[in-house]
This record gives C-alpha cells, sequence and structure tokens, in this order.
C-alpha cells in the first residue's frame, strides 16, 4: 500500500481479503521447534532482566511454561499453532519490550479495515467514535463523529476489556485497554495471529440520531516492518544499547499517519494547529493561538531518530524559534526510541543539571560476562560481586551524558502531556520530568504505559554474548525477530528506587479527551494545558 494526499484509489475496495490466505503455514521439524525453544529459554532464563518481577507480579513462569513446551511432541504444535503459543507465552510477560515477531509470511503483513475508533468521556462513561477513514475509502454515508456501541454484537467496551486488554501486552489496566483500542483496527500481523472472525459487524449510531450497522470484512496488506530508516549507516549496535521502544506500537502508528485521515470540521475549532511544521516522521512543531494565548507546541510522534547529536541540534534551534514564555511537550501514542534523546530533551526544558533514570542488568552467570566487555564496565563490579551481595540486580547508571549538552535551556514554563501509550523511552522523560520538577504533568489516561528498560533486538544479543564467550546463542530461523528487554530503569530524586516497569509515572493533572478532542485536534486539552501552564506562571 502507498498512500498520499493526491491518491483517490480506494485501496479498501481493492484490497484482498483476509480470509484467502487464513490456509497459509510454515511446516516445522521437531528440530526446527526445539532449536527456537532453546534461544528462548536461554534469552529469558539467563538475560531476561525482568523475569524476577514477572514470576512475582502475574503468577507467571515463562521458563517453565518454555521448558514444558520444549518437551511437547503433539502435532498439534507444529506450524502456524507453534508461533501462537510462542506468542502467548511471551505475551503474557505483559512486556512491549520483549516480543517475538513471527517469520514469513506473516511478519509483514497487517490485517485492518478502513476506518480508526478512539474514545472519550462522556461524564463517568467512555464514548467510542469512529474519528478517521482510510485515504480515498469510498463511503459517504459513513461519517466521523459516528458513535460505535457494538463489535460483533459485544458491547464494545466490554470487548476491548475482555477480549483485547488480555493480549495487549499492556502492564497496567490503563496500558491494557489503550493498546487494545490502539491495535482494535489495524493489526500487524508479526505480533499477534490474525482475527478469528472474516468479518466485523459494527453497531452505530450517527451523529444525527440515527442507527446504523456497518460490515467490513478484514482485508491485508504487506507493510515490511522496520524503523526509521533515516541516518541508517550511522544506527547499529550503539543504537540498539540506548534504545527503549516498543516496535508494534511504531508500526502501528506509521500505518495510521500514512494511510488513514481526519476530515476536519468546517467550524474552524482547530485553528489552533495552524502553521506547524513536521520534522521527518517524529516531530510536529509550532505555536498554538489557544483560548489562553501563545504558546510553542512540540509533538513527538516518536525518538527513533538515528543522529543523537543532529537530533539535540535540531530540537535547539526549533526551542529557539517559538515563545520563550510558555511550552507544551506532547508524547502522547508515543512508542519510545532512543534514550538518550528522550532524557536530553528533558534537560534542556530544565534549568537546573537533572538527574537521568540509571539502569541495571539482572545478576546472573551470563550478565556478569557482558560485565568484562567494552561499554559494561561500568556494571561489571557489581556483577562480579552478585554471588556475595545475593543483590538481583547489578548497580544502576545512567545511559545519558546530559552535562556535555549545548548550554542553551529553554527560558519558560513547560507542561508535557502523556498517556497510557507511552512508553519506554517515554517513560525514562515522564520520570526525570517529574522527579526533577521540571514542570506539570497532564495525563489523558492514569500513568505512562510502564516500560522501564532498555530493550535489545536478538541479534545484539547474540553478538555481545559471543563477545562474551558464550556460544550457546545463535539468531533464529525463518527470519524471526525477538526483542528483550536486558536493562531495567528506576526513579530518582524522591521517587529513587522504584521501578517504571509495571507502574509507570503518574500524572499531575487528568484532562478525559472529549468529543471535541478526538474531531478538532485536541482543541480542549491544549487549550486545558495552555490554561494551566499561564495561571502557574509568575
Amino acid at each position: 500500500m502507498n498512500v498520499n494526499d493526491q491518491d483517490n484509489t480506494d485501496y479498501y475496495a481493492i484490497g484482498p481479503y483476509l480470509s484467502t490466505i487464513r490456509g497459509l503455514d510454515l511446516p516445522t521439524t521437531a528440530e526446527h521447534r526445539q532449536y527456537i525453544i532453546n534461544q528462548l529459554l536461554i534469552a529469558i532464563k539467563d538475560y531476561y532482566v525482568h523475569l524476577p518481577i514477572k514470576r512475582a507480579a502475574f503468577t507467571i513462569d515463562p521458563v517453565q511454561e518454555l521448558t514444558l513446551l520444549l518437551n511437547k511432541q503433539d502435532s498439534d504444535y507444529e506450524g502456524l499453532s507453534f508461533f501462537q503459543q510462542l506468542l502467548s507465552i511471551i505475551n503474557r510477560l505483559r512486556d512491549r519490550h520483549t516480543v517475538i515477531t513471527l517469520p514469513l509470511p506473516w511478519k509483514n503483513l497487517v490485517a485492518y479495515i478502513p476506518i480508526l475508533i478512539e474514545h472519550y468521556m462522556d461524564g463517568a462513561s467512555p464514548k467510542y467514535i469512529i474519528s478517521k477513514k482510510l485515504y480515498g475509502y469510498k463511503n459517504d454515508a459513513l461519517e466521523p463523529g459516528t458513535t460505535l456501541t457494538h463489535w460483533n454484537g459485544v458491547p464494545i467496551d466490554s470487548y476491548l476489556a475482555r477480549n483485547l486488554a488480555s493480549t495487549s501486552q499492556g502492564s497496567n489496566i490503563f496500558a491494557a485497554k489503550e493498546l487494545a483500542l490502539a491495535n482494535l483496527t489495524i493489526r500487524p500481523l508479526a505480533y499477534s495471529i490474525p482475527p478469528d472472525e472474516d468479518w466485523v459487524t459494527l453497531s452505530c449510531i450517527t451523529p444525527s440520531g440515527k442507527p446504523q450497522t456497518w460490515v467490513f470484512p478484514w482485508k491485508y496488506f504487506a507493510q515490511p516492518i522496520q524503523t526509521d530508516t533515516s541516518n541508517q549507516s550511522t544506527k547499529g549496535q550503539a543504537h540498539a544499547l540506548t534504545n527503549g521502544l516498543d516496535s508494534r506500537m511504531l508500526h502501528v502508528n506509521k500505518c495510521k499517519r500514512n494511510f488513514f485521515q481526519r476530515k476536519d470540521s468546517p467550524l474552524k475549532k482547530a485553528d489552533l494547529y495552524q502553521d506547524l511544521t513536521p520534522v521527518d516522521d517524529y516531530l510536529l512543531y509550532g505555536t498554538l493561538t489557544t483560548a489562553s494565548g501563545k504558546v510553542g507546541y512540540l509533538r513527538f510522534y516518536s525518538f527513533e531518530v538515528g543522529n543523537l547529536s543532529a537530533f539535540i541540534r535540531k530540537i535547539v534551534s526549533v526551542l529557539k524559534q517559538l515563545p520563550q514564555d510558555r511550552l507544551i511537550v506532547d508524547i502522547r501514542g508515543n512508542p519510545g526510541g532512543l534514550i538518550p534523546a528522550g532524557e536530553s530533551l528533558a534537560q534542556l526544558l530544565c534549568q537546573h543539571p537533572i538527574s537521568t533514570s540509571p539502569v541495571a542488568f539482572r545478576n546472573t552467570s551470563s550478565t556478569a560476562k557482558l560485565g568484562k566487555l567494552n561499554g559494561f564496565t561500568l556494571w561489571e563490579r557489581s556483577l562480579d560481586l552478585a554471588n556475595v551481595t545475593g543483590e538481583v540486580f547489578s548497580q544502576h547508571f545512567s545511559l545519558t551524558d546530559v552535562a556535555s549538552l549545548t548550554d542553551y535551556r529553554y527560558p519558560g514554563k513547560t507542561a508535557l502531556i502523556i498517556d497510557a501509550l507511552c512508553y519506554s523511552t517515554c517513560d525514562f522523560l515522564s520520570a526525570d520530568f517529574k522527579d526533577n520538577k521540571i514542570g506539570p504533568i497532564v495525563g489523558t489516561s492514569g500513568r505512562t504505559g510502564a516500560g522501564g528498560a532498555n530493550v535489545w533486538p536478538f541479534d545484539t544479543l547474540v553478538q555481545f554474548a559471543m563477545q562474551a564467550g558464550d556460544s550457546r546463542l545463535a539468531p533464529l530461523p525463518f527470519g524471526m525477530g525477538l526483542n528483550i528487554a536486558m536493562r531495567r530503569s528506576i526513579r530518582t530524586e524522591q521517587s529513587a528506587g522504584l521501578p517504571v516497569e509495571d507502574l509507570g509515572v503518574e500524572p499531575d493533572y487528568i484532562h478525559h479527551l472529549t468529543y471535541d478532542d478526538l474531531l478538532y485536534r485536541n482543541v480542549d486539552l491544549l487549550n486545558f494545558t495552555a490554561d494551566l501552564l499561564k495561571q502557574s506562571s509568575p
């Protein structure tokens, strides 16, 4: 699928049906299955940083589950059913860092229906509306703003909470439901099994109050999984060692931005968004004209940038162009990226030196060997002393050197906007923002997504393990992928020592999204935050 503003093709009408590929499979031998399970067992048992916490918090034991699966000879676990079983075990970790990507043919396929659904609060009750349609989708009778009441005959709120939230990998109740909604109509098949149904029946009420029923067949398109390709030559091991990313959400977000459009109302409620400037795929910035006056605005869609120094230079340049008294930094829906990018941003917004969230390995005999490699020597002493101290984790050290940043600091007041889809690098940024008292945090959810770790691709772990003398790990077959949380983060200052994983960061103020927020580009949320900054200004 390749969509742009001038393309009027109805891609949904011509798109292939998901039902036509349900018979696709990948036959595996017993040797294949044993090899894959053994690799996962080593990675989870000997390297996965959150294993003790996940066992305690969710009463699960992925090591035992993988061991039992290793010993199964049942033919029911061949092909796709085998990979579905692996997904089930890994998904129960509720860790969006630690994920499997399935092999071809599913790896590059995305199942979808041609609408996006978002929710707002009507008093104490959530309401779900169709907010966007696929570019070129030829159905004028389906209006943005239409309220969705049922999904396949199930009340939509119950469907999200009971059917999808349990498989969403959300580590807290806020993240679980928000992830279920975010993946409701766009489902990358690299990370999840195909929907059970071949079509979806939606019961709706139009903005004028008329009941409607729509039937949408699930269709699919090929969209290879990839992260940001800008400055790709600068990426590699060094990038992986400081990365914090929900790769599945990054993929979903790119599909939404590239293929879906919002039909703005002629009521001009979105005028505060005039003259905003995009920067690649990661930033939108400019000056908002709010009910409380002009305010600078940065909307970060991700921190998946190729070059940290270039990122910092660009942000400094952007900040100097904005109003210097008030600034809104909006990271809702941001799946993360380069951890030093988020933490450097926090320092640029603060006049005094900040403390950044440090990270640690889990103490095992395998990670102790990593501590002797260049790049990890800070952790070596505590890893070597694990048998004496009995500590579960090594010492914690920061991944970000904020002391070496440019002298520029934003001089005005800053507010941060978060939600439960903010993850990983955004958790680092939010924790640093709150712990260093940089400014108020406004949340449209009760906390961030709670991704407290530095995540490595499996290939990176294999390379370092081999350098450290662990020859047990080797690349996965069939083009499979695995990301694994390797170093966990903790909070600083008055929250020093508290983990971020599963807890996240709580906002100072809650603003529940409104109907106008969904259809008129966050007009109430941004006016609320701008007014909050105005009242807190000297």
